[in-house]
């Protein structure tokens, strides 16, 4: 349900008069938020959107520039300046150009009398579901430069934890590229040569020389084909892929990999614990944490058993139990968060339980950097000696031949 614009007069805490703009779902739930905030309410009435109404840079935002934002709103905030001042500073001192727009647009509308959540929430619609509510959530208990301060340690280590996976795969992806190209230069050049000289020789080839060249003449023969069935199949399976039953599908793929795949288990319960700990410690309710850190997560199919675990929570079920039923998170992960659940301490427990996993993942991307290096040595020392095999096996024939 879209939500309405409601211009507001009322009388705050310290009783000063105040006026302003709330977005809400209907004027019930306009007035209840206001009433959190405000001494009394005295008018309240609906008017049409209007600088609200428009949205800027649907581009994604890097998480380590989202971070520094989020510390410097922290410190400004917390010296006692103004929401709309420290945005116009914030927006001047970050070299992000989306971030940039973002923020002076959101002073615009703060300094207009719109929520600092609703703003952010219109005018970056890419921002992550856990940067806006968590400050909708500090906005209303009036611990807004908290917030903050919880959002740039939960980004700074989602940013963190992105390098150790990307550094765990760039390398062995850039080895098995090279081999790849050392390959296709052996097979589409080197090996031509010898077939004319092997021609010249008048000898009958035995079956390794045999199957090297027809497979290099394969390979040249069908070059392009090859290169454009290659293009169409990725164009496919990228197709695939944004369907529901394709990132699913992907998804499970993944976890299912070796080392691979407990990496991706440990990268998974590392963002479910830090992303559902910031968002409950920011006050935000459970099934709605539980719903942006489903969606929060890089694993599509573990962000569906988050999501299904928020429908069991609704449904009336423990955290504990939801997660068990799901069955998909490490047995630890499932039964800190029934402990900290019972003892009323989630957000605590979910936070170690994140530093514990976010260590495993930085030993396992070690070991698996490690381990891939001695592993595609050997398989290149098998290419190269059985290419070695079949050049100069046809020599030695025509040299025993000889003698």
């Amino acid at each position: 349900m879209a939500r309405k614009t409601f211009q507001y007069e009322g009388i705050s805490p310290d009783g000063r008069a105040v006026s302003g703009i709330v977005r809400a779902r209907d004027a019930e739930e306009a007035a209840y938020r206001l009433r959190r905030r405000l001494l009394s309410l005295s008018r309240l009435s609906e008017r049409e959107s209007g600088i609200l109404s428009r949205e800027l840079l649907p581009g994604k935002t890097d998480e380590k520039e989202l971070a520094l934002v989020c510390r410097q709103f922290a410190i400004l905030l917390r010296s006692g300046m103004p929401i709309v001042r420290a945005a116009e500073l914030v927006g001047e001192q970050t070299g992000d150009r989306q971030l940039k727009r973002i923020l002076t647009a959101v002073g615009e509308d703060v300094a207009a009398g719109y929520p600092v959540a609703d703003s952010f929430a219109r005018r970056g619609p890419r921002l992550p579901g856990t940067f806006v509510e968590t400050i909708r959530a500090g906005e209303e208990s009036g611990a807004l430069e908290l917030s903050f301060e919880r959002l740039a340690e939960y980004f700074g280590k989602r940013s963190d934890l992105q390098k150790k996976l990307v550094s765990a795969l760039i390398y062995p992806a850039f080895v098995l590229l090279v081999a790849l190209v050392v390959i296709g230069v052996i097979m589409l050049r080197a090996v031509p040569a010898f077939v004319e000289a092997f021609a010249a020789m008048d000898v009958e080839l035995p079956l390794p020389t045999r199957a090297v060249i027809a497979l290099s003449g394969f390979l040249r023969r069908y070059t392009l084909p090859i290169l454009l069935l290659l293009l169409l199949l990725a164009g496919a399976v990228r197709l695939w892929a944004a369907t529901d039953r394709g990132k699913m599908t992907l998804a499970e793929l993944r976890l299912r990999l070796p080392l691979i795949g407990k990496l991706q288990y440990m990268s998974s319960a590392t963002e479910f614990a830090s992303t559902l700990s910031t968002m409950l410690s920011a006050g935000v309710p459970t099934i709605r944490s539980l719903t942006i850190t489903g969606r929060a997560l890089s694993n599509y199919a573990m962000g569906r058993s988050v999501l299904n675990m928020a429908e069991a929570v609704e449904g009336g079920f423990s955290m504990g139990e939801a997660m068990r039923r799901e069955n998909r998170f490490p047995r630890l992960l499932r039964e800190m968060t029934s402990m900290g659940e019972e003892s009323g301490s989630l957000e605590e427990t979910l936070r170690v339980v994140a530093e514990y996993y976010d260590s495993q993942v930085s030993t396992l991307s070690a070991r698996l950097v490690s381990l891939f290096e001695p592993v595609m040595i050997c398989l290149l020392a098998v290419f190269v000696t059985m290419i070695l095999l079949a050049v100069y096996l046809p020599m030695f024939q025509m040299y025993n031949g000889v003698l």
